[in-house]
């Protein structure tokens, strides 16, 4: 499993078009994360969604867009479009940016397994999904791996 955790600001190219399992976070105008007060504890790592892909390119291509424009695309940037529009989020935090790191996985099924596995031990940490997310994937399965 490859890891690319350099993060990169959100409309920067990842130069991959394979499958991928991928981590968007939230950093400040000095490009330090945002802490996220969470049901149990906080995330001082500022993780906004969890995801995976086809290829990391084109959902990079279609966060932007839904992120900008609230249309289909990227379910996760539609719900940051909405909480951007409606509340107080971009007074809160400031010239804030979104950033990204991801792990290479050799098919689509590998790499919805690795997002699987990745906000279980998130939600096993902090008691929830990250905020832009919406389900815990396989609430079944064997939660002691994670």
């Amino acid at each position: 499993m490859k890891i690319r955790n350099s993060w990169k600001e959100i409309g920067e190219k990842s130069n991959y078009k394979k499958a991928a399992a991928y981590k968007i976070h939230l950093v400040n105008k000095k490009g330090e994360k945002v802490h996220i007060k969470r049901f149990v504890g906080t995330d001082t790592d500022g993780v906004l969604c969890i995801g995976s892909t086809n290829n990391m390119d084109v959902r990079l291509k279609k966060f932007i867009y839904s992120r900008k424009t609230g249309k289909k695309g990227h379910s996760e940037a539609q719900l940051l479009n909405l909480i951007e529009s409606f509340n107080n989020f971009k007074q809160r935090y400031k010239n804030y940016k979104l950033q990204y790191c991801f792990w290479e996985k050799p098919s689509k099924k590998k790499a919805k397994k690795e997002e699987e596995r990745l906000i279980k031990k998130y939600v096993k940490k902090f008691g929830e999904v990250p905020p832009l997310n919406s389900l815990i994937p396989n609430k079944q399965g064997d939660w002691n791996k994670y």
